[in-house]
């Protein structure tokens, strides 16, 4: 579950029903599949990024999960750096 307000704080929710406030980053399509890229708020490392698969959920709309597959990750990133080069300064 999640929630974003005005500012593109995105709140979601875990199974365990613990909150976690992220700045929404961006969102990439892939392969015919959805990427949503998070920064958390709390506790963050300068540079931490979090990339997210969207799902579609019948029972709760959209629902986010990890990518677990490194490649992909990279690739994702990358794709993700190249058409935000002039939005956000990237460290390498």
């Amino acid at each position: 579950m999640s929630e974003v307000d005005d500012l593109g704080t995105m709140i979601l929710t875990d199974e365990e029903g613990k909150k976690a406030e992220f700045d929404f980053l961006g969102v990439i399509d892939f392969d015919k599949k959805e990427y949503i890229f998070l920064q958390p708020l709390e506790e963050a490392e300068e540079g931490v990024c979090f990339i997210l698969q969207v799902v579609e959920d019948e029972e709760n709309g959209e629902s986010y999960i990890s990518v677990d597959d490194d490649k992909l990750l990279e690739f994702l990133f990358d794709l993700f750096k190249e058409e935000n080069k002039d939005e956000y300064d990237f460290i390498d």
